[in-house]
C-alpha cells in the first residue's frame, strides 16, 4: 500500500526515454574533471588505446554499481528499520487514540447520568419546597383557627349560665357542666395531638431537605471533579496530536528521501536496460533477459564488452600480420 501511495505520488516528466539517457549519460560524464591538453600531449588514435580506455570505463562503472549496490542495500535495512519503528508508533498511538476515545465516551456516559440524576434531584427538591410550603400554609390556618376558637371561647362565656342550664335539662348526657368542657377538653386534646403530628412531619420534611441539599452540594463536587477530569483529558489529547504531528513529518521526510533513491534507481535500471536493446539490437539477436532482471542484463553488457575487447585484439593482430606481409612482398 506505501509503494502504490508512493507511485501515485511520484511524476515523470513527459520527455522520450532516448532524451532521458541522454541527459543522464551527460550528467555523469560531467562529473569527470575533464583537462585540455596541448595538441602534442593528445594520445594516439589506436583502437587499444580506446579499448583501453573503454576496459577503465567499465571498472569504474562496475566500482561505481558496486557501491550504489552496498549503499542501497544499507539505505533500504535503515529504511526497513525506521518504517518498522514508525508502524510501532503508529500502532501505540492507535491503541492509545482509542482507549481516549473509550475513556471519553464513559465520562460522556457518566456526565449524562450526573446531569439526569442532577435534574431528577432538582424536580424532588422543588416538589419537597411546595409540599414544605402547602405544610406551612396548613399550619398557619390551623392556627388561625386556633385563635379564632379561642377568641370564640372568650366571646361566649356568657353562655356558660346556658350550659348549666343545658346540663340542668339533659341530666343523662350531661349531668353536670364541666362534663360539657371535658367534652371540649377530650377534643382539644385531639387538636394537640393533631398539632403535634403535624409538627413532625414539618421537622421530617425540614430534614428531608437538608439532605436533598447536601445530597446536591456532593453532585456539584462530583460535577467539579469531572469537569477538571475532562481538561485534563484534553490536555492530554493535545500533546498526543502534537506527537502525531512530529511522527507524519518523519514520515514525510523518510518519503522523500525513499522517492529520491527510488528515482536514481529507476533511472539506472532504464539505462541499463536500453543499453542491452541496443547491444542486442546491434548483434541482431533477440532479447531474453526480463526487464526486472538488473543483474543479468551487466552481466550481459560486461560480457559483450569483453567479447568486443577481443574481438578488437583479433583484428589489430590481423591488420599487423597483414602489414608484415605487405612489407615482407615489398621488399621482395
Amino acid at each position: 500500500m506505501y509503494y502504490t501511495e508512493l507511485e501515485n505520488e511520484l511524476t515523470f516528466p513527459q520527455i522520450s526515454p532516448e532524451k532521458t539517457i541522454g541527459d543522464f549519460l551527460e550528467s555523469k560524464l560531467n562529473e569527470r574533471v575533464l583537462k585540455k591538453y596541448p595538441e602534442w600531449d593528445f594520445p594516439r588514435v589506436e583502437p587499444k588505446i580506446a579499448l583501453a580506455a573503454l576496459q577503465r570505463d567499465l571498472d569504474d562503472s562496475e566500482q561505481r554499481l558496486t557501491e550504489k549496490r552496498e549503499e542501497a542495500k544499507s539505505s533500504k535495512a535503515q529504511l526497513d528499520n525506521e518504517w518498522k519503528s514508525l508502524e510501532e508508533e503508529g500502532l501505540k498511538l492507535r491503541k492509545t487514540f482509542c482507549d481516549f476515545d473509550k475513556m471519553i465516551k464513559e465520562n460522556a456516559e457518566k456526565t449524562a447520568r450526573a446531569t439526569s440524576k442532577t435534574k431528577r434531584l432538582i424536580i424532588s427538591k422543588a416538589n419537597t419546597d411546595n409540599a414544605i410550603k402547602q405544610t406551612e400554609n396548613d399550619h398557619n390556618k390551623l392556627l388561625k383557627v386556633k385563635d379564632e376558637m379561642e377568641q370564640q371561647i372568650r366571646d361566649h362565656q356568657i353562655y356558660e349560665s346556658y350550659l348549666e342550664v343545658v346540663s340542668e335539662t339533659n341530666k343523662g348526657e350531661f349531668p353536670t357542666a364541666q362534663d360539657v368542657f371535658n367534652k371540649f377538653a377530650i377534643l382539644d386534646e385531639a387538636r394537640n395531638v393533631v398539632t403535634k403530628r403535624l409538627e413532625h412531619n414539618i421537622r421530617a420534611l425540614e430534614e428531608t431537605k437538608d439532605r436533598m441539599e447536601q445530597q446536591l452540594i456532593d453532585q456539584s463536587t462530583v460535577l467539579i471533579g469531572l469537569n477538571n477530569r475532562v481538561a485534563a483529558l484534553n490536555d492530554r489529547f493535545r500533546a498526543a496530536n502534537a506527537k502525531c504531528e512530529k511522527w507524519e513529518g518523519v514520515v514525510r521526510t523518510a518519503q522523500v528521501s525513499l522517492r529520491d533513491r527510488l528515482l536514481d534507481i529507476l533511472s539506472t535500471r532504464r539505462v541499463c536496460w536500453n543499453l542491452y536493446l541496443n547491444m542486442c539490437r546491434r548483434r541482431k539477436t533477440e532479447p531474453r533477459i526480463r526487464k526486472s532482471d538488473l543483474e543479468a542484463q551487466l552481466w550481459y553488457i560486461k560480457r559483450h564488452l569483453r567479447l568486443l575487447g577481443t574481438t578488437i585484439r583479433i583484428a589489430d593482430k590481423m591488420a599487423a600480420d597483414a602489414e608484415a606481409v605487405e612489407k615482407t612482398k615489398s621488399r621482395k
